[in-house]
């Protein structure tokens, strides 16, 4: 867990207002799964990390939630036969069950990195304007429907991001250590 506390304040305002990023990686996710399957956590380590979320999840701050989710693994099984939509399928549940988003949630977005790697039925690259289309059939069609519905209902239910989800294609662009 990563955690940078930091103010922002406009112009024409004269106090500023605290802001806290926390970023968590993605073995947060292997935790949902446990949690789910009534299985431990692997370490102890695992379970003081989910302990944190759950912190910062039930406080009464307001939230901004992000979902990175990676273009390029195309939903590949990892070393534990699980794959990203199976993470974050246990995530769904999870977030159901415990009432994650609520009246604390200002908005949720899915962010799909490596955007500019997506290509159209024909192979080609996708153009920018139309990475948004293309990132939204990508996440509906990779199994990633559970995870989607889910925070597509919480959107509609609590009212975040005027009741719709929001997808954001995302890309650094070309990467030199690509061709190395």
């Amino acid at each position: 867990t990563q955690y940078l506390p930091f103010t922002l304040k406009n112009p024409n305002e004269s106090k500023s207002r605290s802001i806290s990023l926390i970023e968590l990686s993605g073995e947060i996710f292997l935790c949902f799964a446990h949690k789910i399957a009534n299985q431990p956590f692997p370490t102890q380590q695992h379970e003081n990390t989910f302990n944190s979320l759950n912190n910062f999840l039930k406080s009464n701050n307001r939230k901004v939630h992000f979902f990175f989710i990676d273009y390029d693994r195309e939903n590949k099984p990892d070393e534990d036969g699980m794959k990203q939509s199976d993470y974050l399928a246990a995530a769904s549940t999870y977030f159901k069950n415990n009432a994650v988003f609520g009246k604390t949630t200002d908005a949720i977005y899915v962010v799909l990195t490596k955007s500019d790697l997506m290509l159209d039925d024909s192979g080609n690259p996708i153009s920018k304007d139309k990475r948004i289309e293309y990132a939204k059939k990508h996440l509906g069609g990779h199994n990633y429907l559970s995870f989607v519905n889910t925070l597509k209902d919480s959107c509609k239910q609590y009212s975040i991001n005027g009741g719709k989800l929001t997808v954001e294609p995302f890309s650094l662009g070309k990467v030199y250590f690509r061709d190395i």
